[in-house]
């Protein structure tokens, strides 16, 4: 079976060992918001895009504008992406945190993938299968009215 066709098929449909493991409902675009034929089309879009490129969401909670506002004193070849997957988050069972690490400096939570995207790397990351970010770049605060946001290419 090939790569794209076995990420197609985990990010559809449930992980088989999932079932050992009561407590954790896997992550999957078919039963969370797409039927079978939908979620198909979206995961070969997905899995034969390149890169998505993604805007982080909750980006205004905690400290994260000023975690944000930091990154751009940085040049961007020293911020490097993480994906962490938060099986445990209590509102969302497939979340996916963004984690920023600036080389010499250490990580930082900058917020989470938008719900459709962390449903399809978590199912990837349920079934093993590597999943690439890259940072792209801060945007916003072009005024005094807008928050920073961050924008991520995501590659599946």
């Amino acid at each position: 079976m090939s790569t794209q066709h076995s990420k197609v098929l985990a990010i559809t449909n449930p992980v088989a060992w999932a079932s050992s493991i009561r407590r954790m409902r896997p992550a999957r675009l078919v039963g969370r918001q797409w039927n079978r034929a939908h979620a198909m089309i979206r995961a070969w879009a997905l899995v034969k895009a390149e890169t998505v490129e993604a805007r982080v969401t909750g980006v205004t909670f905690e400290r994260w504008q000023e975690a944000i506002a930091h990154l751009t004193r940085y040049d961007d070849s020293r911020i490097r992406i993480t994906l962490r997957r938060e099986r445990d988050n209590a509102h969302d069972t497939a979340a996916v945190a963004v984690v920023a690490t600036v080389a010499g400096k250490g990580s930082y939570r900058m917020g989470y993938l938008p719900c459709p995207l962390a449903a399809v790397v978590s199912a990837l990351s349920d079934a093993h299968r590597s999943v690439h970010s890259v940072f792209e770049r801060v945007v916003g605060l072009q005024s005094t009215c807008t928050n920073y946001g961050l924008r991520i290419a995501v590659r599946v």
